[in-house]
């Protein structure tokens, strides 16, 4: 019996032996892991942002947010995730910061009758000028529907001009131009957004005019007549705008004294309207003596560097009209 008693004595010690090391084990576990926890934690402590940090970090998130939604809409592709998204254009994925920064730039645009040299697109024209006032470099590269990258045929239908910016691609002549004021401000082209309203306002739906009495053939019936006074009629909208009292500069927009987004989409428009008027309407429309602020505008942004720097001749002006025109 005595031997019994010892024997449960010895066994229930033991137990409690037992327990107590298994507590101590646990709590030895539970200190490691919460020192360890101290040490990740010490080391990936930082300074709280300041408001106007954390104010611009929301505006790079919310430029970011607007262009990768421009960018989706101009393409018209359906919602997916964006890796996806990327992967599909035949993109890769990006890696890059949030903001966008100098360099990587390729720009397709539509290429000229020797299927190598900058083409006709007035729209082209537009973005180059852009590029040139922001002083950025870019690689060019004219292409035709054969030697467009497989890429931009099968995710954006082969649409020019396209902006290649690294890892992402823009497409439509506003949405780059827009992309590349909003992300790279210097030089500003743009005003007050009700000032940029008023000018857009008024030079739309030009070119569509110059475009369809440049394609209209017949120069002796009626409805050239009526195309012709939709033009003079849309001239004159653009020469009441330009011989304003309050305006004090050369340029389209505003008091005229800064040169915009306007001026870079309106100048390759007026200059396929001087080439075509002389190749294809005997010079119908007489531009400097019915429009004189007009012609006297063409004047001074003709002269501009990015103008020049991104113009074609005139042959391939009346090249693509001619295409345009069924004459090719």
């Amino acid at each position: 019996m005595n031997a019994s008693k010892h024997y449960m004595k010895m066994k229930n010690l033991f137990h409690t032996h037992h327990r107590h090391l298994l507590y101590f084990n646990y709590f030895k576990l539970a200190t490691i892991i919460f020192f360890m926890t101290l040490k990740i934690h010490a080391f990936s402590f930082t300074r709280m942002p300041s408001v106007s940090e954390l104010v611009t970090q929301r505006r790079i998130q919310n430029k970011n947010t607007v262009f990768s939604l421009m960018r989706i809409s101009s393409s018209q592709r359906k919602t997916t995730t964006s890796r996806n998204m990327i992967q599909v254009r035949g993109l890769e994925d990006r890696v890059e910061g949030a903001t966008p920064t100098p360099g990587g730039m390729t720009l397709y645009i539509k290429a000229g009758p020797d299927g190598t040299s900058p083409g006709d697109c007035p729209f082209a024209h537009y973005v180059r000028m852009v590029l040139s006032e922001k002083s950025l470099e870019y690689e060019l590269r004219p292409s035709t529907p054969e030697t467009k990258p497989n890429w931009l045929i099968e995710s954006y239908g082969g649409s020019m001009p396209a902006l290649r910016h690294r890892k992402e691609c823009y497409v439509e002549s506003d949405v780059i131009c827009q992309y590349l004021d909003f992300f790279f401000e210097e030089p500003a082209l743009t005003v007050k957004k009700k000032e940029m309203n008023v000018a857009k306002d008024c030079t739309d739906g030009f070119f569509g005019c110059v475009a369809r009495y440049l394609k209209h053939t017949n120069n002796s019936d009626k409805e050239d007549l009526t195309l012709k006074s939709n033009l003079e009629d849309k001239l004159g909208e653009l020469n009441e705008h330009l011989s304003r009292d309050e305006r004090s500069g050369p340029y389209f927009t505003s008091d005229g004294e800064t040169f915009t987004l306007v001026d870079c989409s309106l100048a390759p428009q007026l200059h396929h309207l001087k080439v075509g008027l002389k190749a294809f309407k005997d010079n119908a429309v007489d531009l400097e003596t019915s429009f004189p602020a007009v012609w006297g505008y063409m004047t001074k942004v003709f002269e501009r560097s990015s103008f020049q720097e991104a113009i074609y001749e005139e042959d391939v002006v009346i090249w693509g009209w001619k295409n345009a025109r069924g004459e090719g």
